[in-house]
């Protein structure tokens, strides 16, 4: 479970269109510049790309990296921020 006291991103890919949802949770996200949508996983911002891209890797799910996030299903991820 992911209890870490950064904001929390939560990141949903269509997989007909590869359009991006991105939600950030936290009282961080206030003042955030991560915008709500993106038009493929490729222009997300690089640190959560990054983390995204980390979870890509086991077929396993869901799969946690600790400090990274949770892949909780094929096209859903909890990412730290």
């Amino acid at each position: 479970m992911l209890t870490y006291n950064v904001p929390m991103y939560f990141i949903s890919i269509d997989p007909t269109t590869e359009h991006v949802t991105l939600t950030c949770i936290g009282m961080e996200c206030v003042d955030s510049i991560v915008k709500d949508k993106y038009g493929s996983i490729d222009e997300l911002p690089k640190d959560i790309l990054r983390r995204v891209s980390m979870l890509f890797i086991p077929d396993k799910i869901p799969f946690e990296i600790a400090g990274v996030g949770i892949r909780s299903t094929t096209h859903t991820f909890w990412v730290c921020g």
